[in-house]
This record gives structure tokens, C-alpha cells and sequence, in this order.
């Protein structure tokens, strides 16, 4: 049952969906918005799954790893939960994800980690995941799915700003019910759309999307309604990924990529290499 009575608690880890492992009187409580080593007073609010979960009241005692996020809507957005630690902290934190990933795969305690970081700490994401409810374009929220609407996404790449700013102006008034949308950056300047559709969708937003394609920023649409095999699409829908040395790398629309450019490329050479024959390295 949730409870009005603040809990005080030790912050043991954060997981990878970026809520913190509380140890309160209590129990294991998960909550966001903690770091590790952290000293936390914490409310909880009920449980999921199984397991405690609590609303952050205050940080009693702070690691020297948190800052103040860069973004205003970190807190409501969901989309980085992990804003509120240094970079270094950041990357300590992930890379404990991979550790623990893996730790039971063979030969894991003799490989070493490799951290790939970008040359830009905002800015940086060439790919974004966005959702819809009625005419609101946004990020769900953490552990929710509510859309949250925000001003500025000041972690993706510009193209992909102006291609969520055409969303809103083209295609919000005809949405109808909700689903999911995926803003993929090709070719450097230019962004691939995919909707998919929870609800069957009107003839309008047909037309929304054909005119959302004759934006600049935009390289092509597709639209997949519930119930139905084949997608529509609009201009070209292809997804080049920059390959370093290699060149692109093209794949169809909701071909999956990292968000950051150097962990594709370290990918793709990393494939190569091992598709590679024997002697031949």
C-alpha cells in the first residue's frame, strides 16, 4: 500500500532501466532518481512486478558524481534517467551493465570492456523513440505510458529536432489513439519516420504523411496500422549508417542501429573482423 511516511535508505545500485536499488528498514525499494552510495529519504507508492517501488523526497546525502541535469524535463521525461551523474559516473554505472551482462558467458572475466564515447555530450543521438497519444508527440514518461510532451530534446541530433518539429506541425491534428514513432537519422542530414499505428487511422493522416515527406529533413514515411501486413510509405525509406572506413551501411525502415555513431562503426569493424578468415587478419 503506498505510504505518506518518508523511509530513509542507502542507494546499493541503479539498474538498467536507470531506477536506483534502495536498502530502506523496509527492504529493497527501486526508485528513480538515485546514484550509487547515495543517502535517500523516499516514499513508497506501491509495487509492480513484485518488487517496492518509492518517490525520491530528498537527497540526504549526495555523491560527488551528481549534477544538476542539462535538461529541464529529465525528471518527468523517463528518456535519461542517468542525466543526474557526471560523465564518469555515467560511464562506471554502464558499464557495469555490460559486466554483469555478460558474466556468465564464457571467457567474460578475461574480456575487457571497451567504453566508446561520443565526441559530443548533447547532441549526439542520431535515433529517437517517440510515442503518441491523440494529437500530443513526445517521450513516455518513466515506468509509464503517458506521453509527455517536451520543448526540446537537446540530446538528438538537429535533423532529427526539425523532423520532430514537422511531426507536430503535419501530422499531430490528424493522429487518432495512440502508437509509437521512430525518428532514424540517413545520409547525414536527412531522417526516416516510421509510425506504427495502435488504432486504424483516417485518410487524413495519409495525406499528412505525404506532405510531411516534402520537408527537407525528411527522407521518407512509413505507416503501419493495426491489422494490417504492409506499410504504407512515402519518399525513400532506406537507413544509411555511416560505417567509417566501410563506407554506409544501408538497411530497410526500423532497421535497428546504435545511437551513437562510434559504437556503429566500432560494431561494424568488430563484425568484419571476425567474418574475417583465419591467417587472414
Amino acid at each position: 500500500m503506498p505510504s505518506k511516511r518518508g523511509e530513509r535508505g542507502e542507494v546499493r545500485a541503479v539498474g538498467r532501466g536507470g531506477d536506483a536499488v534502495v536498502e530502506t528498514s523496509s527492504g529493497v525499494v527501486l526508485m528513480p532518481g538515485g546514484l550509487p552510495g547515495e543517502r535517500v529519504e523516499l516514499t513508497l507508492t506501491g509495487s509492480k512486478r513484485g518488487a517496492a517501488r518509492g518517490r525520491l523526497m530528498r537527497v540526504v546525502q549526495p555523491v560527488a558524481g551528481r549534477r544538476e541535469p542539462a535538461c529541464a524535463d529529465a525528471a518527468r521525461c523517463g528518456g535519461c534517467p542517468l542525466m543526474i551523474a557526471s560523465p564518469e559516473m555515467q560511464r562506471e554505472i554502464k558499464q557495469r551493465f555490460v559486466a554483469d551482462a555478460c558474466r556468465e558467458l564464457p571467457g567474460a572475466a578475461d574480456t575487457e570492456i571497451e567504453w566508446v564515447d561520443s565526441p559530443a555530450k548533447l547532441r549526439y543521438r542520431r535515433r529517437a523513440r517517440l510515442g503518441w497519444h491523440r494529437d500530443t508527440i513526445g517521450y513516455r514518461q518513466l515506468h509509464s505510458k503517458r506521453v509527455t510532451s517536451i520543448r526540446e530534446c537537446i540530446v538528438i541530433v538537429e535533423p532529427l529536432r526539425d523532423a520532430w518539429d514537422g511531426l507536430r506541425a503535419y501530422l499531430a491534428p490528424s493522429l487518432r489513439g495512440g502508437g509509437e514513432i521512430q525518428l532514424q537519422l540517413t545520409d547525414a542530414q536527412r531522417v526516416v519516420v516510421e509510425l506504427r499505428a495502435d488504432d486504424d487511422q483516417r485518410p487524413e493522416l495519409f495525406d499528412a504523411c505525404a506532405r510531411l515527406c516534402e520537408l527537407p529533413v525528411i527522407a521518407g514515411v512509413t505507416l503501419q496500422t493495426r491489422g494490417h501486413g504492409h506499410a504504407a510509405s512515402w519518399g525513400d525509406t532506406r537507413v544509411a549508417i555511416q560505417a567509417g572506413t566501410f563506407g554506409l551501411l544501408e538497411g530497410p525502415a526500423g532497421a535497428f542501429s546504435q545511437a551513437n555513431d562510434r559504437v556503429n562503426e566500432k560494431l561494424i569493424e568488430a563484425v568484419v573482423r571476425l567474418a574475417e578468415p583465419q591467417g587472414m587478419r
